[in-house]
Formats: C-alpha cells, structure tokens, sequence
C-alpha cells in the first residue's frame, strides 16, 4: 500500500550543495481572482449603503418622532391651559379684548439669512361665501396666503390660580392688607379672579452682574425688523420658529375697592408682572404675577350708565374697534395689554431663553415656543345665523333647526383691536332702547320673534356666540417638516 507522505529529496543544481523541497501530496495551493475580489467588494459596498440609509432613516425618524413628542406636549400643555381659563370666563363681569396683528417673517435663520417669506395659506380664493355677510371686517379673508399671525386675546378668568412668581422673602406677622397677600402667595395659596392674555413675547438673555444673575435689559420683540427699525415693513429680526407665545396670568388682589381705585396698571406694576419678577412695592415684596386692579371700576367703563349715557354713536354697540373708544376706555385697556401702555409696542411677556435658578419665576410667562401663528376669530353677534337655534321650530314637542351650513368666523383685522363689553342687563337695555342710528343696532341680531324686525324682538348678545383659537406650532430646532395645527373653539352661554 502506498502512503501518502512527504517526501525529501535532495537534487544539486549547478553544483552546489543539496536543497531540501518539502510537497503536501494530492495538495495545490490556490487563491482569488481579481474579478472575485472585485465583486466582493461590490457587495461590501452595496451592504454598507444599505445599512447607511437605514440608519439614517432611523436616525431621522427618532429624530422627528423625538421633535414631534416634544412640541405636541407643549401644545397639549398650551390647550388644557386655554380651555380651563375658558371654561371660568363670566361674560358679565368681563370685557373681551382680541387685538389682530400680522408679522413679516422667516421661518428659520437659515431662511433669514436667505431672504425667504414665511407665508401660510389661509383658505380657498375661489370660495367666495366668506364675504356674503360684513365683509368689512375683513377684506382679507379671501387672500391666497397671510403673514404669520400674531394675535392678542385677553379676559378675566375667575379660575384660582397660585402665583408662579411668588416673594423670596415674607413678614411672618404682616399687619397690611397687602403684606397678608404677598404671605398668602409666598405659602402657595390659590387666588381668583385673574386677568389672562395671550400673545407673543419678548426674548430676553439673563445677565451676570458680579453677584446674581438679572435682565439683560435688550428686549427682542417679533415686532422688531432687520434693520431695528419698528415701522420698515420687513421680517421680524427673529426666525418665526424662535418666537413664543406667552400666558401672562395676572392675579387681582383680592382687596376692597377703597383700597384699590385704578382700572389699569401703574408702570412699576406692569414691568414686574411682564417679567413675572417680584419686587418691592406697597412696603412689602408682592408676587411678580399680582397687581391692585378695581374690577368693578373696569367693568363701570364699559357699563350703559356710564359712558354708553352719553350721545357718541360709537358706543352704541356691543364691541368696536379700539380707536373707536374715548380716551379712558382706550388708555384702560391698553395699559392692560402692553408693556408700555402704547399699540407701538405689543410686548406682553418677557421670556428668558435660558433661565437661571435666581429668576426661574420667569417660567410663569412661558408658555408655547415655536409658536409661528396664533390667531383668534369669533362669530359675529350681529349674524344671526351664527345661533344654533337661528329658524328654529317646534315639530310636535321637539325643537328643530334647519341650520345645516358653516359658521361664519370673523378673524381680526390687521392693527384693529376690537373691545367687547360686560354682557350685563344694563349693557342689553342701553342697545335694546337705542333710537341712535346704527347699522349694528339695526340689525342687532339676534333671532327674529314672530315675524318681527324691531330689536326688541330679537336676543340680544353682547359677545359672540364663540371664539376660535388656532395655533400652528414649529419646533426650535427646525426638524419638523410641517407644523403642529390645532385649533380649539370655546362656545359662550
């Protein structure tokens, strides 16, 4: 039997000594071929891409989900906060302020820095129904696309509420009505009524001074333009996604009207509540969310026995435009509104973009970043196809509407402000027994009784039927490709 084994041998070649050859038998070595190398490589490649883009298809999934949880919680945290402050809303001892206002802006820094409009389409423009009922209201109703809106909603809501900015420091044994307060607020105790606004902010850096940190004291307002200059009509000098929109909720010191005589806020009043910081005032340290306000003095503005007695046609209707108000209603109202008392500056919060632990009551003004448009719209009282019960009659036992089409919601006018007054008796007779001549009053309505045209036949409403609020809502870091939008629609009894 042969065996397989490795065989020696020794062979001289040119005469030199033997070489020694060791051969695996029945064994050839081998290797591979440039093509097998070259295909494998290919495949390599191709694995690698594909794992590639899974990845990143993942990475950006994670990414946008991750964006989309975050911004969705802060709109779900703005809607509970709206709705609740809603739901305890008494249109008698309330005035409705809604303010329309639109900016010019981009949507990032990059769009900034690129001179592109951020512009959101607004509805159909062959649709035409909109403006069959007071179109003046708002000639741009049937326009392809808007600015980003950038309205103002302010009430009193009698929600209890603990203040967010409450004082550092207290008298344990207060003797003043307002020391017992700022002690009540300083152990957390709930207040109502509140005086609530919606709108955009300014941003603000906080500043290290050498021994705490405080305001920086450069306010940057979506109002401000490009070139610094609040009249160019350009882009807001901040990116639509950077802005927010703030809840500034102030608390009424619940104190007797002798010891609370002004219907606005005094500007030391109003800077702290802005900057939702406490400070010194009345002696002691007050809650940077409370201020001394007569509500009963505000209501009185707006009331049929008082200006309304008087014979200018403007009063003479539930709501009008700001600018259609006396002096001391407007003056009231806007020292409400804005920081400085003045349309000029529509600076309703100040919020802090990285807020350090000695001024976290900041916080009680933050409310919805990336917020690139809030708008409020409502159904006109005059319409009164906007009731639910508009035609309505009796089948048998049961009440039956034929309203079958849409609600006709009414959006601000740009730069208008529009004033709805407490809807109290005095307020309903003073429009009921007008003999003034006013279209509104005119058609006053209100559901026609019998057959009849005149106002007294008709309900009078002194707020509208309903208000909408819609918000659309980017992330700050710009990883949403399109925005959050939810609208929420409050029905007044």
């Amino acid at each position: 039997m042969r065996m397989l084994a490795t065989t020696c041998c020794e062979c001289r070649v040119g005469g030199t000594g033997p070489r020694k050859t060791s051969v695996r038998a029945g064994v050839t070595r081998g290797g591979f071929t440039l093509v097998e190398m070259l295909v494998s490589l290919a495949v390599l490649s191709l694995a690698l891409a594909a794992v590639g883009v899974v990845f990143s298809l993942t990475t950006k999934t994670v990414t946008r989900t991750a964006a989309y949880t975050e911004t969705h919680n802060w709109v779900r945290q703005f809607m509970d906060q709206i709705e609740k402050d809603l739901e305890l809303c008494d249109p008698s001892s309330s005035i409705l302020v809604m303010a329309g206002r639109t900016q010019a802006a981009s949507l990032s820094e990059d769009d900034l820095e690129a001179g592109k409009y951020f512009r959101v389409l607004t509805g159909d423009p062959t649709d035409s129904s909109v403006l069959n009922y007071d179109a003046e209201f708002d000639s741009q109703l049937n326009s392809n696309f808007s600015n980003p809106r950038a309205d103002l909603l302010m009430f009193v809501t009698n929600r209890s509420i603990a203040s967010q900015a409450p004082p550092r420091v207290v008298d344990e044994n207060p003797t003043s009505s307002w020391g017992r307060l700022a002690k009540m607020a300083y152990e957390g105790k709930p207040f109502s009524p509140a005086l609530v606004v919606y709108g955009h902010a300014a941003l603000e850096q906080a500043r290290w001074n050498g021994n705490s940190y405080e305001h920086g004291g450069r306010l940057r307002h979506i109002d401000r333009r490009l070139d610094g200059a609040p009249t160019n009509p350009d882009r807001s000098e901040i990116p639509a996604n950077r802005w927010h929109l703030a809840r500034r909720a102030t608390i009424i010191a619940p104190l007797d009207k002798d010891q609370v005589g002004n219907e606005y806020f005094t500007d030391d009043a109003m800077e702290r509540i802005v900057r939702c910081e406490p400070d010194t005032e009345y002696g002691v340290q007050m809650p940077g969310d409370m201020a001394g306000l007569s509500l009963s003095r505000l209501r009185s503005l707006f009331e049929g026995e008082g200006p309304f007695s008087g014979s200018a046609p403007a009063l003479r209707r539930p709501y009008g435009s700001l600018s259609d108000w006396p002096a001391t209603q407007e003056d009231a109202v806007l020292g409400l509104l804005y920081r400085t008392g003045s349309e000029t500056d529509h600076h309703v919060a100040t919020v802090l973009e990285d807020v350090p632990l000695e001024l976290r009551s900041n916080l009680g003004v933050h409310m919805l970043p990336g917020c690139v448009w809030f708008q409020v719209e409502f159904l006109m009282p005059e319409d009164p196809r906007n009731s639910l019960d508009y035609g309505a009659y009796y089948s048998g036992s049961s009440l039956t509407s034929p309203r079958a089409d849409m609600s006709r919601w009414v959006s601000v006018k740009d730069g208008e402000t529009y004033i709805f007054v407490p809807n109290t008796r005095a307020n309903r007779e003073m429009v009921s027994t007008s003999t003034t001549s006013n279209p509104r009053i005119d058609d006053f309505a209100l559901i026609d009784r019998d057959g009849a045209y005149s106002v007294e036949n008709r309900r009078i409403r002194m707020w509208p039927y309903a208000i909408r609020v819609t918000v659309r809502v980017y992330d700050q870091q710009n990883r949403l490709v399109d925005p959050i939008v939810r609208s929420i629609v409050h029905r007044f009894e």
